[in-house]
């Protein structure tokens, strides 16, 4: 085993071992003073079609992403069948949900893209107008709750106030960021060009002539892949449109769950505010699908909602059930089939290369 597989190893490890490690102190914090009879008698109590529900706004919510990644792919002239990209999207949301500050998703989404026949810098493009759009979701909801839900924000726990206001500045530096380098190819060409040549200086990363061109190559494939995209403004527009809808499916969860424990007085729109102070909160520090942190703001802000603590953890159970342990389980579920798939389609290519070499070789042996 050479030593770079040894390193990838030990991470996946020691990832593996951060993420038991929030888990288990995330549910000992959230837990340790709460009567869990009483909660496993509410939760015995939930009737089944609303965890139908459940399942089926994160299964659709995934698959929005799916049907947003075609379009853009389309726009980029690449047709991507959506038995493609629906996989793609579950090993996207599998990855963040178990790497701190989710940044295993999109280098293993392109991974899988490539597989499929799609460039580099294509995915690439595609992915980062995707995270984009995503983001910006949040930073609108942001400007809207402060504008015109002054009250709510006013009446948030003053630790919560602080991370809703960081993670909001996170998101608008991040996007900031982002919007650079689509927007302005030749500065994101120059700034690429650098953080390898510094990776090189620090011995961080051995750069070849060869390994330059190949980075070069993928970022003019990249460019290529922005202009046409950007190009298609009824692709952006659309695409907005749906993550819009998608954000609002997703933050609709909690509802489902007020409506599951029987609860009334509660509307639509002001819950569904208060699920986004708690993903603007968490989005961008660095635990697995926020971890802890998500748990926290919600505890703090749904209360007055739920009624008591006991209703809101059990409430809180459920939300988080099925947006982060649920969506983790099916989208790894899916994310090992496609795994062994390719190791299936690769192993059947050796076999076949191998077979028509030994045929070819007896055919020169003949006489």
């Amino acid at each position: 085993m050479t030593r770079e597989a040894k390193k990838k190893i030990i991470k996946k490890i020691l990832n593996a071992v951060f993420l038991i490690a929030v888990i288990g102190l995330t549910s000992w914090g959230l837990l340790k003073d709460q009567d869990l009879a009483k909660i496993g008698r509410e939760l015995l109590e939930i009737r089944p079609v609303y965890l139908a529900a459940g399942a089926f706004i994160v299964v659709l919510f995934v698959c929005c992403e799916s049907v947003i990644m075609k379009i853009l792919l389309r726009a980029a002239n690449v047709d991507a069948p959506l038995r493609h990209c629906i996989p793609i999207s579950f090993i996207g949301f599998f990855y963040s949900l178990v790497t701190p500050s989710a940044t295993g998703g999109q280098p293993m989404q392109i991974y899988y893209m490539r597989r499929h026949g799609i460039r580099v810098g294509t995915a690439s493009a595609v992915l980062m107008i995707i995270t984009i759009e995503y983001k910006t979701v949040l930073i609108l909801l942001g400007f809207f709750l402060m504008i015109f839900c002054r009250g709510l924000i006013q009446s948030l726990d003053p630790s919560v106030q602080v991370l809703f206001t960081v993670g909001f500045i996170l998101n608008v530096v991040f996007v900031a960021a982002l919007a650079a380098l689509v927007f302005m190819p030749r500065f994101a060409h120059r700034l690429v060009r650098r953080i390898f040549r510094m990776l090189s200086k620090i011995r961080m990363l051995h750069l070849t002539e060869a390994r330059l061109q190949r980075v070069e190559e993928s970022m003019d494939l990249y460019h290529d892949a922005v202009g046409l995209i950007r190009g298609h403004i009824p692709a952006i527009t659309g695409t907005q449109v749906l993550t819009i809808l998608q954000r609002l499916l997703l933050f609709s969860l909690t509802y489902v769950v007020y409506i599951a424990l029987e609860l009334r007085g509660a509307h639509l729109l002001p819950v569904i505010g208060r699920q986004a102070v708690v993903s603007i909160g968490s989005d961008m520090l660095p635990t697995p699908g926020g971890l802890g942190f998500s748990e926290y703001i919600y505890m703090c802000n749904f209360e007055p909602v739920f009624g008591s603590e006991l209703m809101t953890t059990v409430s809180l159970t459920v939300s988080r059930g099925f947006s982060y342990y649920f969506l983790v389980i099916i989208s790894g579920i899916v994310t090992f089939y496609a795994h062994t798939s390719l190791m299936v389609k690769a192993r059947r290519r050796k076999r076949k290369e191998h077979t028509e070499k030994n045929q070819m070789n007896h055919s020169d042996n003949l006489p």
